[in-house]
């Protein structure tokens, strides 16, 4: 059983996980993926489709926001304590909402909106330089790393459609019996789920 998360499969992940060694200790985590919903319109309009029903697990934690969050704990873990504060429509249902993450020695935050856009982005603060992210996080397009003095570019992923990756990845596991790799991926899920549940609680 693997969860089809693309971003923890892109070479662009990978990059970001070893780029966080040159940052120093780490301060502050900012991630957003804010798209308007092409349901929201009938939404306003009073017509509750299920990504705006919260009791189909609709709503901008659950949908758009599960990107950043499985970005975060990713490359970070689990947090120590979480809290998420939402614009709510009629039906109760969060439109789009912040969750603020706190770890040992840094914060987290992760915007997610279904009500509203904006580019997606993830900033990454240490104290020896900072990590960019520009583009959606379910797809890590580009990462821009400023550290040691110079900016590195990367734009590792090798294909345009971004779940070509998790695809391959997906065979190799099976066809290898890589069950180690199912367990980090379980883990990872399982690590999310509980962070969404305390979140929406």
């Amino acid at each position: 059983l693997l969860e089809a998360v693309t971003l923890l499969y892109l070479p662009n992940f990978q990059a970001m996980q070893d780029a966080l060694k040159s940052l120093g200790p780490v301060h502050a985590v900012t991630a957003n993926y804010s798209q308007y919903s092409s349901r929201y319109d009938k939404y306003k309009d009073g017509v509750v489709l299920p990504a705006f029903d919260p009791a189909l697990a609709g709503g901008a934690l659950y949908d758009i926001n599960i990107y950043n969050l499985n970005l975060i704990c990713g490359l970070f873990g689990a947090p120590e304590s979480a809290s998420y504060t939402a614009n709510r429509g009629f039906n109760g249902v969060d439109t789009s909402g912040v969750a603020v993450l706190q770890y040992p020695t840094f914060f987290a935050t992760a915007v997610g909106a279904k009500d509203s856009a904006s580019d997606g982005f993830c900033i990454i603060q240490g104290e020896n330089g900072w990590l960019e992210m520009q583009g959606a996080p379910n797809e890590l397009p580009r990462v821009v790393v400023h550290a040691e003095g110079k900016d590195c570019v990367v734009e590792a992923n090798a294909y345009e459609h971004r779940m070509v990756h998790e695809f391959q990845a997906f065979a190799r596991i099976h066809a290898t019996q890589d069950f180690d790799a199912v367990r980090r991926s379980n883990e990872q899920s399982l690590c999310v789920a509980k962070l969404v549940d305390e979140l929406r609680a």
